[in-house]
C-alpha cells in the first residue's frame, strides 16, 4: 500500500540539472526518513533545462529515462510532467506520466494555454486515472486543475474516473509552474476526500500537500523534496 506522498519544490537558483537536483534532495531526505514506497510529484515540464520561461531553456529527452533510474534507485514512484518530442509542426504535448521503475503510464495532457509556447495543446480526452498501490491516482497540469467546479465537465469526469475502484485513497497530482494562480487555493478548492499534491517550480507560489482541510505549504527559493504520511 502507498504510505507517503511528496512533492519536489524546484525553485533553486540553478535550473540546469533537474534530475541532479531531485537526486540530491532524495539523498538528503533518505538520511532522515524512509522514503521508499512513496509517490512524489515533480513540477511542470521537468525535462526542460534552464527554467520554464528562460529564453535559453532546452528540452532534454534523456530525462525520462533518468527519472526511471531514480525511481528504481530510491524505490519511489514519480508523477512527472514531460514535454513530448516535437515535429515539423512545433513542440509536442505536455504530458504527465506515472513512472515506476521501467513502467511509464500516461495520466493526462495539458489542454489550457499558458502562453509559454513550450508545448502543443491537447484537444482529445486524455485523462487516465490509474490504480497504484491501493490509491486512485490522477493528474491535471497546472492551470488545468485551477478553478475547480462541478460544472467543469473535464474536472467532473476526472473525479468520476478516480472512483472506479474501492481504493483507500484518491490522489490528484498537479505538476505546476504557478505564478498567478494561488496554488494553496487551487488545492483547497477540490473535494475534501481527494488528497491534492501541487509541485511548483515558481517561487511566487508554494508547493502544497493537502489532506482534507489541511494544506501544508512550502514557499522557498530552493530546490527541496517534502513528504507526508497518508492519513
Amino acid at each position: 500500500m502507498l504510505r507517503k506522498l511528496g512533492f519536489f519544490h524546484f525553485c533553486g537558483e540553478d535550473r540546469s540539472d533537474p534530475v541532479g537536483a531531485l537526486r540530491a534532495s532524495f539523498v538528503e531526505a533518505a538520511t532522515e526518513e524512509d522514503i521508499s514506497g512513496s509517490l512524489v510529484v515533480t513540477p511542470e515540464a521537468f525535462n526542460i533545462r534552464g527554467g520554464y520561461w528562460n529564453p535559453d531553456r532546452r528540452l532534454d529527452p534523456s530525462i525520462r529515462t533518468a527519472l526511471s533510474g531514480l525511481s528504481t534507485e530510491f524505490k519511489v514512484a514519480l508523477v512527472a510532467r514531460l514535454i513530448e518530442d516535437g515535429d515539423a509542426h512545433g513542440p509536442g504535448y505536455s504530458s504527465a506520466y506515472l513512472i515506476n521503475g521501467r513502467d511509464c503510464d500516461l495520466l493526462t495532457r495539458k489542454m489550457a494555454d499558458d502562453g509559454s509556447h513550450n508545448y502543443r495543446l491537447c484537444t482529445d480526452d486524455c485523462d487516465k486515472p490509474t490504480l497504484y498501490n491501493g490509491a486512485s491516482v490522477a493528474a491535471l497540469l497546472c492551470m488545468d486543475a485551477a478553478d475547480f467546479s462541478k460544472s467543469n465537465r473535464r474536472q467532473a469526469a476526472v473525479l468520476e474516473r478516480m472512483a472506479f475502484s474501492e481504493s483507500a485513497h484518491k490522489i490528484l497530482c498537479v505538476p505546476a509552474h504557478m505564478m498567478t494562480y494561488g496554488s494553496r487555493e487551487v488545492a483547497l478548492d477540490w473535494p475534501m476526500d481527494v488528497a491534492v499534491v501541487v509541485a511548483n517550480s515558481s517561487p511566487q507560489q508554494p508547493s502544497v500537500l493537502r489532506f482534507g482541510a489541511d494544506a501544508n505549504c512550502l514557499k522557498a527559493n530552493q530546490s527541496i523534496v517534502r513528504f507526508a504520511v497518508l492519513p
